[in-house]
């Protein structure tokens, strides 16, 4: 690895174009899941990582995140052609996530709206066959009209992510990392964004006051008790002409996929019912977590 970024949430999740992840489960039933990191493009608002997620080679879904110096959000997924958009996007790692503890998100995927909740468990130790691997544990919890699902990850500071355990509507496995490609990628345009959107707040800033934004932006309060900082994600710049591209021209993305080996598989997927979900907590099961 050429160097250590300064920012912890790319630390515990490298991504790189190259990158991949493969888990092996026995339980309930011996499964391999592989997660890989295709390419990279730079927008306004950070960069943008593909990466697909394979069970048994079959391609599940391609999700897009973005990265910045704030965290990595989930800004879309492409499921049988068809693009997902996470409307607000959804912050899955924040770069102070040991401080926050917890953090949540309500919107829509696609027309479905979801809620979730995301609680850092602390640090904890994952045994491998050759090693002991040091590991953050988040808790992802997410609720929609298809039911609710349960994730439990465990991420390596410089590997990434090293076990999982799934219950989601669709299926459960615990999994443990069997091979991994890691390296760190250039992420010296992160700061040329932060630098934009600094400039950015502090012109917003010394506008005069017939200009400033109203105060009340219908921000609605945290459904969870406790102290966690709030995300502004409309502070991110975006980037108009990709979003629209990637909603009005699907199937050219799907033949940009066809190229991989392995997509015929997605063609198995019966409907979107089948959309791995990212998940919520309700109150009480929240305050019984965190008590």
């Amino acid at each position: 690895m050429a160097f250590i970024p300064s920012y912890l949430h790319l630390r515990y999740l490298p991504l790189k174009p190259g990158n991949y992840w493969e888990l092996r489960s026995e339980h309930p039933e011996e499964l391999v899941i592989k997660v890989e990191v295709m390419d990279r493009q730079n927008l306004p608002s950070g960069i943008m990582y593909r990466l697909k997620y394979s069970i048994e080679n079959e391609v599940i879904m391609v999700e897009n995140l973005i990265v910045d110096h704030r965290g990595i959000w989930i800004h879309s997924r492409l499921i049988e052609g068809t693009m997902l958009m996470y409307d607000p996007i959804f912050l899955l790692l924040p770069s102070n996530f040991k401080e926050l503890k917890w953090w949540n998100w309500q919107g829509t995927i696609g027309t479905v709206e979801a809620k979730s909740t995301i609680i850092y468990e602390g640090n904890t130790v994952v045994d491998l066959e050759e090693e002991a691997i040091p590991c953050i544990k988040l808790k992802f919890t997410e609720e929609n009209k298809y039911g609710t699902s349960t994730y439990i990850r465990y991420y390596g500071e410089h590997l990434g992510l090293v076990k999982e355990i799934a219950d989601s509507v669709h299926y459960s496995y615990e999994a443990i990392v069997e091979s991994a490609e890691v390296d760190y990628d250039d992420y010296s345009y992160i700061e040329e964004v932060k630098r934009l959107i600094e400039q950015f707040e502090e012109e917003e800033e010394e506008k005069p006051e017939s200009e400033e934004l109203p105060e009340d932006l219908g921000l609605e309060e945290e459904d969870l008790e406790g102290e966690s900082q709030e995300y502004d994600e409309t502070e991110l710049v975006e980037d108009e002409e990709f979003i629209e591209e990637l909603q009005g021209e699907e199937l050219e993305e799907l033949d940009e996929l066809e190229e991989l080996d392995d997509l015929e598989e997605l063609e198995g997927l019966d409907d979107l019912d089948e959309l791995p979900d990212t998940l919520i907590l309700d109150d009480e099961e929240n305050e019984d977590e965190r008590g």
